[in-house]
């Protein structure tokens, strides 16, 4: 009976005492439950309205409205709401609208921070190529195009992207 393991044996009932107590601590375990979730949820409620602007701003950059995702994106980040791969993904999408708008330096400089939060982000190595290849810089853009290909072999984007570099720089071998 002191094992918590124990069964009562086929055919004989648990006294109402221990099913008394039984009952008493599945409630307790409950509440402290319901309050680890309440606690989750009001942080999840206070952080949503910045997740939604992460959200808001890769939609912008979709649409082509550059200018929009920037403010978005910005307001998202600031708000320390952010954390991890969702603040990675806010600054990539930063990235991607100023290289959309010709800014490859500023496109760098977000891509290289999402990178540092999220070092296997993919994509971010490809945008940061592809702004890194429109300033001229081919063996930091192979670089970075060699390391998307390495995160997801095959990516055919990438692998032309890089092709495209390696041209652009010279080297045909």
């Amino acid at each position: 009976p002191g094992d918590p393991t124990w069964h009562p044996p086929r055919g004989k009932s648990i006294s109402p005492w221990r099913l008394g107590g039984l009952i008493a601590l599945g409630t307790l375990a409950l509440v402290f439950v319901g309050i680890s979730l309440t606690r989750s949820m009001r942080t999840r409620i206070a952080r949503g309205r910045w997740n939604a602007n992460a959200d808001r701003c890769a939609t912008l950059v979709d649409e082509g409205q550059n200018d929009a995702a920037i403010r978005i994106c910005t307001e998202a980040i600031d708000s320390g709401a952010l954390r991890d791969r969702d603040l990675a993904i806010a600054h990539y999408d930063r990235a991607y609208a100023y290289l959309n708008k010709g800014d490859n330096d500023q496109a760098i400089s977000y891509t290289t921070e999402a990178i540092r939060l999220t070092p296997e982000m993919q994509e971010a190595h490809g945008i940061r190529g592809q702004a890194r290849h429109s300033k001229c810089e081919y063996d930091l853009a192979i670089v970075d195009f060699s390391r998307a290909i390495e995160l997801e072999p095959g990516d055919p984007v990438a692998l032309a992207n890089r092709g495209v570099a390696y041209r652009d720089k010279g080297a045909y071998d």
